[in-house]
């Protein structure tokens, strides 16, 4: 049997935990932040090529790509603002290479 005084000092807890389970539904995808100087891209505000993984909103499209020293290269896909993905294939110093599908 439940304890209703158990049961009214847990209701906060009880709130707060579904509140929280709410706010953390669905990520929030960045606009990008890489900004491309001669034909390389870059972190804005910064001087240094940029490595590491892209993913970003752009043009309502959800981008993931990952750079090395300023270039495109590895696998790129992109996913429909609702998650599907549309478009995958792999880069080489920014140039599509193999299938893409």
């Amino acid at each position: 049997m439940i304890n209703n005084k158990s049961l009214i000092v847990n209701l906060p807890t009880i709130i707060s935990i579904i509140i929280f389970s709410f706010s953390c539904g669905k990520d929030e995808i960045p606009k990008s932040t890489l900004v491309l100087k001669d034909n390389l891209l870059y972190k804005q505000g910064s001087d240094v090529p940029f490595t590491g993984r892209e993913r970003a909103l752009v043009e309502n499209k959800i981008i993931e790509y990952d750079v090395k020293d300023g270039l495109k290269h590895g696998e790129f896909r992109i996913f429909s603002e609702n998650g599907v993905l549309e478009i995958q294939g792999q880069i080489d110093s920014n140039r599509n290479v193999g299938k893409w599908q």
